[in-house]
């Protein structure tokens, strides 16, 4: 069962357009920087879905640590109703699609087999289900089309890009993530509701992997913006309600790098045993910031370090100096640092969550802790 954060906060206008984008029908992409409280919003979508005066069922997919194509379609079709279930099983059985070891597993997911008074749970055959996934979708997406949408639930999905590098880590190709991805929008153009929730760089991955963007075709695209500095204030008053660190909320603020819930949970969970301001301010430049640099910036340092090669790291350097340096945060990059032989590192950067697009076509860090990080470790500062 989902636990809901009891500190949740400042996303009611987010929240609204979801639940809305749902009740029409659609599904949504929800993307944010890392730690602006993605799933904290997916789990007040499950709860306030189940809230509802017509209440709608849920299903919860956090794939992070999913290693498996066959793992996840079997969540997916284990999350539909039995009587979806029953009319895929019999669909593939009488069009003989799939091995009858698969079709009885898919029987099993909305039914038990008996065997000499025993119940058994089968289990679906190693790389099955991906082997026959096409079949099987296509039957499922003739099924969907006919169930009105009120009767099927609501698929969560956390930390899609993830999975995604999770499967290229074991050498899956890019054909088996674009049947995947594909496959995802044809459910979702016959009626099953998604909410898909992934990092800024979900674009780029799909780009350096050649597949075409439709995939993403028909999402409502949803952005989770940082905390503003008030809405930051008005959350470390609501957690520090009662401590002395109350009475130095401007001194939190000036040092904390990014409002974001990661960067203030971190601040609160040291300075709320009533620090003097002295030791507060301590407090933030001994641990607090520490923290946050091993949060965010040292898997940034492996992963420029091992990741790029010698040349790559070159063009990497010339693009993130050009941020750090620029009189704003956000600024246009050059042409010569994003087309021609520099175009293939401006992408890997965005897929590695360095970089987040700004507005007006120009460019910035994801987090300002990285271009601090950057300014330093450069000695341009």
């Amino acid at each position: 069962m989902l636990t809901r954060n009891p500190h949740f906060m400042f996303r009611d206008q987010e929240l609204a357009r979801v639940l809305d984008r749902l009740a029409d029908g659609q599904s949504v992409l929800l993307v944010g920087i890392r730690r602006t409280g993605k799933t904290e919003v997916l789990k007040e979508v499950c709860a306030r879905l189940s809230e509802q005066a017509n209440p709608t069922a849920a299903v919860f997919l956090d794939v992070q640590d999913y290693t498996s194509l066959s793992k996840f379609y079997g969540d997916l079709l284990r999350a539909m109703p039995s009587d979806v279930m029953d009319r895929l099983q019999q669909a593939l059985a009488s069009l003989h699609l799939v091995p009858s070891t698969l079709g009885n597993w898919i029987r099993g997911q909305f039914d038990t087999i008996s065997a000499e008074g025993v119940d058994i749970k089968l289990r679906a055959p190693n790389d099955d289900l991906q082997r026959y996934w096409e079949p099987i979708a296509e039957q499922l997406v003739a099924i969907l089309a006919k169930t009105p949408t009120t009767n099927l639930p609501v698929i969560i999905i956390d930390e899609l890009p993830f999975f995604i590098e999770n499967l290229l880590d074991r050498d899956y190709p890019a054909h088996d993530i674009e049947v995947l991805m594909a496959s995802l929008r044809k459910l979702r153009s016959n009626g099953l509701r998604f909410v898909i929730a992934g990092s800024i760089n979900l674009d780029a991955l799909l780009d350096s992997l050649h597949i075409p963007k439709t995939v993403l075709g028909g999402l409502w695209r949803e952005t989770l913006p940082p905390f503003t500095r008030d809405q930051a204030n008005t959350y470390l008053e609501h957690r520090l309600r009662d401590t002395t660190a109350a009475d130095y909320l401007d001194v939190i603020l000036q040092h904390l790098p990014d409002y974001i819930p990661q960067c203030l949970e971190t601040a609160v969970g040291y300075v709320k045993f009533n620090p003097t301001r002295t030791e507060c301010e301590l407090l933030l430049q001994n641990q607090v910031l520490p923290q946050i640099q091993r949060s965010f910036v040292y898997q940034f340092e492996e992963r420029l370090a091992n990741r790029y090669s010698p040349d790559e790291q070159l063009i990497a350097e010339k693009i993130l100096d050009a941020l750090a340096t620029a009189e704003n945060t956000s600024t246009q990059l050059p042409t010569e640092l994003v087309s021609g032989a520099a175009r293939p590192v401006f992408i890997k950067l965005q897929l590695h969550d360095f970089l987040a697009p700004a507005a007006d076509y120009q460019w910035q860090f994801s987090l300002n802790a990285l271009r601090l990080w950057w300014r330093s470790s450069r000695g341009l500062l």
